[in-house]
């Protein structure tokens, strides 16, 4: 499941195979490729850079992404986890956010707090033990977890929280009508473009055009396509919400975008093979993923919980388990998961084998 495959680089897999030799080395690739995973990839560098995304939109939450990624490491290689799925940081990145998502629902205000650590590590260690139980309910279906442990984790901790944070939670509201058309003209072209980059940036819950950039830049250098995918889904989720007239705040900090981009990633060239119709498919998902994201606002705002990337999860989930279904795509084994371009390299040297031995 190496992910890496835009840009070649040659330190980064030494760095890997030095890895497997020395444990501190390991724990250290399996930190930061878990903040690589953030974008569905498991490169270190690509972790670096969503890290420098997160410090430049709050550096306290980047200290407890950061706690909490570690917590979750050490957890899964003592318990006796796939020590291989951890390095690829399939165990980390839930942790990570876990910490982000403490940070930003669990206090309203930017200073570390010595609680806040104990708690990003409590959740990091947490999303452990909920991801290798989601991930054994899913295998039936040879189904990802993606977001689903991180979200699940959160709900759990976020509404405790309540009695020792200082919870200030999303408010949400229906679209109505009225507001259509005023929602819709009034975009221009660069906040437009403005909103869609911080969708991206959203990814790691940061609002800014900086940390949106920076998630750019990290799936640039991990995947390509990943990265036209992102920013195009993103594009359209924001458009749409404004369309239907969703809370303007909202969309200008890219809270209807992000979801969008994650479907874009997920289900283009990742979950499905590269394909026109496929691309039309994501599109589509994309746009429902920011009626889904309303939908749930609105459920989960009485409870104090987030959203987070539910919507993207459930959807990328439903289409995975229903592939059967979906007989115009060619659907891609969970085994083959790295980026678009290692997948698409991956299915041509299987066709050429099954060619070759027939």
């Amino acid at each position: 499941m190496a992910s890496y495959a835009s840009c070649k680089f040659p330190l980064v897999d030494k760095f890997k195979d030095y890895g497997e030799k020395n444990k501190v080395v390991g724990f250290i690739d399996s930190v930061l490729s878990g903040f690589g995973q953030i974008v569905l990839s498991d490169n270190p560098v690509t972790g670096l850079l969503v890290m420098l995304g997160i410090f430049l939109g709050a550096p306290s939450q980047l200290l407890a992404a950061v706690i909490a990624a570690c917590a979750a490491s050490a957890t899964a290689f003592l318990i006796g986890v796939n020590a291989d799925l951890v390095r690829h940081g399939l165990y980390t990145f839930s942790g990570a956010i876990v910490g982000l998502g403490i940070s930003l629902w669990g206090y309203s205000v930017q200073p570390v707090y010595p609680q806040l650590l104990i708690y990003a590590a409590i959740g990091g260690i947490v999303s452990v033990v909920v991801t290798a139980a989601i991930n054994a309910f899913l295998s039936k279906w040879e189904a990802p977890s993606l977001s689903v442990p991180y979200c699940v984790t959160l709900m759990m901790l976020i509404p405790a929280l309540l009695l020792t944070g200082k919870m200030d939670p999303q408010i949400y509201s229906l679209p109505q009508v009225g507001q259509v058309t005023d929602a819709f003209t009034g975009l221009d072209v660069n906040t437009f473009f403005t909103s869609a980059v911080a969708g991206v940036g959203e990814i790691c819950f940061q609002v800014g055009i900086p940390s949106g950039v920076c998630l750019m830049l990290a799936l640039l250098v991990s995947s390509r396509v990943d990265l036209v995918s992102a920013f195009c889904c993103a594009a359209l989720g924001t458009g749409f919400a404004a369309v239907l007239g969703l809370p303007t705040d909202n969309i200008l900090i890219g809270l209807y975008g992000y979801n969008a981009a994650l479907v874009g990633m997920g289900l283009f060239g990742r979950a499905f093979r590269m394909s026109v119709g496929n691309a039309i498919f994501t599109a589509i998902m994309a746009l429902f993923s920011v009626l889904l994201t309303a939908a749930m606002g609105v459920a989960f705002m009485p409870l104090g919980i987030p959203v987070a990337a539910l919507p993207f999860a459930v959807i990328v989930i439903m289409c995975v388990i229903g592939r059967e279904h979906l007989s115009r795509f060619q659907p891609i084994s969970i085994l083959l998961w790295g980026v678009p371009e290692t997948i698409e390299k991956a299915l041509k040297e299987q066709e050429h084998s099954e060619k070759q031995a027939g």
